[in-house]
């Protein structure tokens, strides 16, 4: 299971800077509830402090509401692929690994990743295709010479990486090595920048993969998402621009974090330095009371003398 707080924190760095991308501002939590709820729809509506909470890195959002915002701002779900899945595993799965799709089982639920843009692919450890989403079938079908549908269940991805011929076969040898490197543990994570072009036009894709636990074994989630149609210099530029846009984010919530301990310790040396003058206060009075005592004792002395 992913560690909560950290892929709470990374959400609300992405939905912070996805918000100020596309409003140039720092929304208010009642604006961001207000246009959030004008688009839920087959969802929930949230509240102001539901939207506050997101914006902090105080809670993560549901499923329906994920896919809502990533509809609505156009964040990079694959931040959040892992934890959406593990949130909707399968409860049992047997793996059967052939060329027969009928034994094949997916491994979460289908709905979830069929509701996102992502090409999805989940890889078992011997390199086998055991879920592929309604995107990554569109865009093969699509792709292919006569529009024939194929989502390559069953296939072996590692394989296919490893035998890719041409121009493209540098790029697939390095894909096949990151997913590789994520199944056996090496790699947390793996992305690379890669073209696929088409004849009618040029185009990028950044492929991304993150391992995913179930039932004792370690799987790939593969996702390939489109970053541009027109040239390698504006890819280059978008997922730049994503990435030190997450980095910014994350730097608010970590400066965010910093001046909240910052203000515990200033209220605490302040409540620290207001006991001490209320000590030194007593102190004082003490002090006073026993001048006042010793001034008494003298004049008693004076008298009787």
């Amino acid at each position: 299971m992913p560690n909560r707080d950290k892929t709470t924190k990374r959400f609300a760095a992405a939905f912070n800077a996805s918000l100020y991308r596309k409003y140039k501002t720092a929304p208010s939590n009642i604006f961001i509830a207000t246009q959030f709820n004008l688009r839920a729809h087959g969802t929930s509506i949230v509240s102001t402090e539901t939207a506050r909470k997101w914006s902090k890195g105080l809670a993560y959002p549901s499923a329906s509401h994920l896919t809502t915002i990533v509809d609505w701002l156009q964040l990079n779900p694959s931040d959040f692929l892992v934890d959406l899945m593990t949130n909707h595993l399968i409860p049992s799965l047997s793996e059967g690994v052939g060329n027969n799709d009928a034994n094949l089982n997916i491994i979460s639920s289908q709905q979830i990743l069929d509701l996102l843009k992502l090409e999805i692919a989940v890889v078992a450890s011997s390199g086998i295709i055991v879920q592929v989403n309604k995107a990554w079938i569109n865009f093969f079908t699509e792709n292919s010479i006569n529009r024939v549908t194929e989502n390559f269940l069953g296939k072996n991805y590692l394989t296919v990486c490893d035998h890719a011929l041409g121009g493209e076969a540098l790029n697939a040898s390095d894909m096949g090595s990151g997913i590789r490197k994520v199944l056996r543990g090496d790699l947390k994570e793996f992305a690379l920048k890669y073209s696929c072009h088409s004849p009618q036009k040029k185009r990028w894709f950044i492929g991304r993969v993150s391992p995913i636990s179930h039932n004792g074994r370690i799987y790939a989630v593969v996702s390939h998402q489109a970053i541009s149609g027109e040239n390698s210099l504006k890819a280059k530029l978008l997922f730049e621009g994503e990435e030190k846009a997450k980095r910014a984010g994350e730097l608010v919530i970590a400066n965010e974090d910093k001046a909240a301990r910052a203000a515990e310790l200033v209220i605490a040396n302040t409540e620290l330095l207001f006991e001490g003058e209320e000590k030194a206060k007593r102190a004082g009075e003490l002090v006073i009371a026993n001048e006042d005592k010793a001034a008494r004792a003298a004049e008693l002395v004076i008298a009787n003398t």
